[in-house]
């Protein structure tokens, strides 16, 4: 193990600023812990890391930072990782690994679809770890499997399996940034609000259920976290701020609202936050199995390709799944669920109708919604958070409420609500434009 330690005697230790730039840093050190049951105790494969940050002493090292994190950003996405999460009396929960291509997912577990046969290709190779999972309101039934490390590889299970639907347990992300603290509501994001009872689909964390302008009556909710990790609560409360919050200045979009949120999270550090493939793919059959017909995703990932059945399966009965486009930069290729087919996909713009700066960009872009240093819920009060993960909901309320007004064609709908941004016509920056909670849509 190594760390990393900064100097810092030059910076005055009360900037907050500076101590939410040095939260990004904590990619790069293996001496981060986790908490509650789970712990990070390993984390190999590292390589020396130089020149990342130059900083004479001169230099005062939050400038410095606001100069570099876009190298640093692009460095540790580069940066091969193993980490292993096990409990207090050193059982192994989960290992994490990351390739090159900064894609994560969990060691030796693979995702396929379930058949007697696979099952039996498994056995005679001397694979026993494994269980069959139904999920019966999207018709799927998957092999959830441990392979030995021999077996870790595409082209070894290729050669197992033949042509049977099989991928990588893969995880995901929410898509959520500090905002900048200021006084007051964003300028420009008048609160309007549904005027009709809905119900409401979230895939996250789970949340803070003290916060008081989080009605908990408001939420019901199932975890699908594997046993012995620590579930994640940050990310979940923000959004469902965007939504439900009672909070006088910064009231969430729904005012009659009950929230189905399925917490699929768990904390992998003291700051990273992930979910399971299999665990997303559960959370979906839930909520199918609960007739709600709007999903909010503010999450992403690799592309899977047993999350994309299950998301076709969803979005097949006259269902929506409205997602984050992602906060790794308009010249990412596209995250995952935003770039499946039937998804609806949200960017985020700031108080000025600007994008935001690490938005995914790409044809798969709907609808653009405000994102940017846009108060919200967080712990048990309020502040000021950016990212898609914070636009996306908006767009979740507007759809929902547009069926609950009884509209046939909801999604034709927002697009004849959505405020033309950059190119004319859909362009791949901003979708259809700046989506605007209108009467039309069923807001006041």
């Amino acid at each position: 193990m190594f760390l990393i330690v900064f100097n810092v005697t030059q910076v005055p230790m009360s900037t907050a600023k500076m101590m939410s730039k040095i939260r990004l840093l904590t990619l790069l050190s293996c001496c981060v812990a986790g908490s509650g049951h789970a712990q990070l105790l390993e984390q190999t494969q590292l390589p020396v890391v130089k020149d990342v940050l130059r900083l004479p002493a001169s230099t005062p090292l939050v400038d410095k930072l606001d100069n570099d994190l876009p190298k640093l950003r692009e460095v540790t996405e580069q940066l091969p990782l193993k980490r292993v999460l096990k409990t207090l009396d050193g059982g192994v929960l989960l290992t994490e690994v990351k390739t090159r291509e900064g894609i994560w997912f969990a060691e030796r577990e693979w995702l396929l679809l379930a058949s007697q046969k696979a099952e039996q290709l498994l056995t005679a190779a001397g694979v026993t770890d494994w269980q069959r999972r139904r999920f019966g309101a999207l018709g799927i039934e998957l092999l959830h499997v441990t392979v030995p490390e021999g077996l870790d590889n595409r082209k070894a299970l290729k050669q197992l399996l033949g042509d049977y639907v099989v991928d990588r347990n893969h995880l995901f992300t929410p898509q959520q940034d500090a905002g900048t603290h200021q006084i007051g509501p964003v300028a420009g994001d008048a609160i309007t609000q549904c005027q009709h009872s809905v119900r409401l689909g979230v895939i996250d964390t789970d949340y803070d259920a003290d916060n008081p302008w989080l009605m908990a009556g408001r939420v019901e909710r199932r975890t699908f976290i594997r046993p012995g990790l620590q579930a994640a609560r940050h990310h979940g409360s923000a959004v469902l701020g965007r939504l439900i919050s009672t909070h006088p200045q910064f009231k969430g979009r729904l005012k009659d609202a009950q929230v189905a949120l399925a917490a699929v999270f768990y904390q992998s550090d003291s700051v990273v936050e992930r979910a399971t493939a299999l665990d997303l793919v559960a959370a979906l059959d839930w909520l199918a199995s609960e007739d709600v017909k709007v999903v909010n995703m503010s999450l992403t990932g690799p592309d899977n390709r047993l999350l994309a059945l299950a998301v076709e399966q969803f979005i097949a009965k006259d269902r929506y799944i409205v997602a984050a486009s992602g906060n790794h930069g308009p010249a990412s290729l596209p995250r995952f669920p935003a770039g499946y087919p039937g998804v609806v996909t949200v960017t985020a713009v700031d108080q000025h109708q600007q994008i935001y700066r690490w938005a995914n960009q790409g044809d798969f872009v709907d609808f653009a919604a405000q994102g940017v240093n846009v108060y919200t819920t967080v712990g048990q009060g309020v502040r000021p958070e950016s990212g898609t993960s914070l636009a996306a909901p908006l767009v979740s309320a507007a759809l929902v409420c547009a069926l609950a007004k009884g509209e046939p064609d909801p999604l034709k709908l927002l697009q004849n609500n959505a405020q033309d941004l950059g190119q004319p016509g859909r362009d791949p920056v901003f979708g259809y434009g700046l989506l605007m909670m209108t009467s039309e849509l069923g807001f006041q």
